[in-house]
């Protein structure tokens, strides 16, 4: 049972398989006795990663390709291309870019994600409101258009029409402290809150005719949400300031409180401006951002969206309207002050001409517009600190952007392909007899908790890469839970892998990052040793 003042969240289990792929062989490798066995293997995972990075090589170089049009580093120069040609650039570098983030095990961000997230409140301790009026999303809201009927997008937020957002991995971030501007914040939106109801209670009163539709909003019964978790999941315990605050206000109003709350291991973050747009040249394509985030706390996340402005919170409301009752009381008091002396000096204020009356008020108008300029700087001065603890906040979370993310997400892409084929691979093959998909599936995540790392695994994905290679033979022409999968023997695996990695090589016409620093012969094989020679004649010196 959850302790009072926290909350017990239900978190999708996520497929990111993040262990290093080296902790995932040493482990496996413990688990068998034999040298032998232990070097097959190891040979079987370096030939299925060399084969799956060429594999990835032509899908690499045309996501590459349209980075450098869509995603430049430097000024791409005059070009002259059509609108429909941009068009069609912009659609396929999307589709690129989606199904790289897919194959390294990205989720878009869903609704119930965006909902709880806005709703809570970490340690930013800031209100941000995004300018969709910023962001020119016309390129996004044509892919998530065309996406209309694919599952992956039936739980996404509808912020991914202005911003596509992905995300993968869930970590735990954790803070410590008094936190006191954020208790005074909390104390004095309670209490304006607790003044606005009173009012409207007040208001309710003196309208007898609208008791009946009231009385009837009271008794109606609430409308509970129930939450069937059909995806395999894990809790993860939330401890805010708001949430313990309201359980124990004075338990913890002096003392130290220790905050608690799910993170987003890694996010991409994919939006254009509208700034951008107008600076654009007639017949280039509009500059498109793409950036990485690391680590953001789930409460926090809208940090890292894109023309976001702070807004007023509670605290600053209440300065701005204590600064102006003030003043307003000041002006009184002088003005009734200069009254009374009139009056004790027998002269009538309506007597006065207005040049003497100007002359009378004109200090107190000069004091009131110096203290009104004051509050109005004052509060320029907090809206330019809420900005600074923004751009502090994005860049210490900040891990990439541009091109370094194409480049990191194509890595990522190869080693999560890898990781679950080579699992998937790895049980079967100890298993002798053979598994059913279901048996698979339970003993990898078996696995992969033991090891610390609670996912669920991409069994149906895994098992048809290994299909696709010939390296798992299956019964049937569909696959479901119940269906029997068996492997190739080891050493068949590894001829086979042998093979496919060849024919990269025989074949002058297949694409490959390494082919031009590799002679082609009539049909000889990849030779490692000329390889090597050409790519040290190939690296320029130090």
């Amino acid at each position: 049972m959850p302790r009072k003042g926290t909350k017990t969240l239900q978190i999708e289990k996520d497929q990111y398989i993040r262990l290093p792929l080296e902790v995932l062989l040493r482990s496996c490798l413990r688990k068998l006795t034999q040298l032998k066995d232990k070097m097959r293997f190891i040979d079987f995972t370096r030939r299925l990663l060399e084969l799956y990075r060429c594999r990835m090589a032509r899908q690499g170089d045309a996501l590459r390709k349209s980075f450098e049009l869509l995603v430049p580093s430097s000024d791409p120069g005059k070009l002259e291309l059509a609108a429909v040609v941009i068009q069609q650039e912009e659609d396929v570098f999307l589709e690129q870019l989606h199904q790289s983030l897919i194959n390294a095990n990205f989720k878009i961000l869903s609704q119930t994600e965006y909902d709880d997230a806005i709703a809570s409140e970490h340690t930013l301790a800031l209100d941000l409101e995004m300018k969709k009026d910023k962001l020119d999303s016309g390129f996004i809201r044509r892919f998530v258009n065309h996406h209309d009927e694919d599952p992956i997008f039936a739980p996404a937020a509808s912020i991914n029409e202005h911003v596509l957002v992905y995300h993968r991995g869930v970590g735990l971030d954790k803070a410590r402290g008094f936190f006191l501007m954020r208790k005074i914040d909390f104390l004095i939106g309670n209490i304006m809150s607790l003044v606005w109801r009173l009012l409207l209670l007040v208001l309710l009163l003196c309208q007898p005719w609208k008791w009946p539709s009231a009385l009837r909003w009271l008794l109606a019964p609430s409308e509970t949400e129930h939450e069937h978790v059909s995806q395999p999941h894990h809790r993860i315990v939330r401890k805010s300031l708001n949430d313990q605050l309201s359980a124990s206000p004075f338990g913890y109003l002096f003392s130290t409180m220790e905050l608690q709350e799910p993170t987003f291991r890694e996010m991409i973050v994919i939006y254009r401006s509208k700034a951008d747009v107008d600076a654009t040249r007639p017949g280039c394509p509009v500059p498109v951002s793409v950036k990485s985030f690391k680590d953001i706390p789930r409460a926090d996340f809208e940090i890292v969206l894109p023309a976001q402005e702070p807004t007023t919170r509670a605290l600053d409301l209440a300065k701005l309207l204590a600064a102006v009752g003030v003043a307003l009381a000041t002006v009184a008091v002088k003005f009734v002050q200069i009254v009374d002396e009139e009056d004790d000096e027998d002269v009538e204020w309506e007597d006065q001409t207005f040049g003497e009356k100007l002359q009378d008020i004109m200090p107190l108008m000069v004091a009131m517009m110096t203290y009104i300029g004051k509050i109005v700087v004052q509060f320029r001065a907090q809206q330019k600190n809420y900005y600074n603890l923004m751009t502090e906040y994005l860049y210490t979370k900040t891990q990439d952007s541009g091109d370094g993310v194409r480049s990191a997400l194509m890595e990522s892409s190869i080693y999560q392909e890898l990781k679950e084929a080579m699992l998937a691979y790895f049980f079967l093959w100890q298993s002798r007899g053979g598994l059913t998909m279901l048996e698979l599936d339970e003993q990898v995540e078996a696995f992969l908790k033991a090891l610390s790392d609670n996912v669920d695994f991409e069994v149906d994905d895994a098992v048809l890469k290994l299909v696709d290679d010939e390296l798992v033979k299956v019964s049937g022409t569909q696959l479901t839970f119940d269906t029997p999968l068996r492997c190739v023997t080891i050493s068949r695996a590894i001829t086979d892998l042998q093979s496919k990695w060849n024919g990269y090589f025989d074949d002058p016409n297949q694409p490959c990052p390494y082919c031009p620093y590799v002679a082609h012969g009539g049909g000889s094989s990849f030779n490692p040793a000329g390889f090597d020679e050409g790519i040290e004649s190939a690296t320029p010196a130090n």
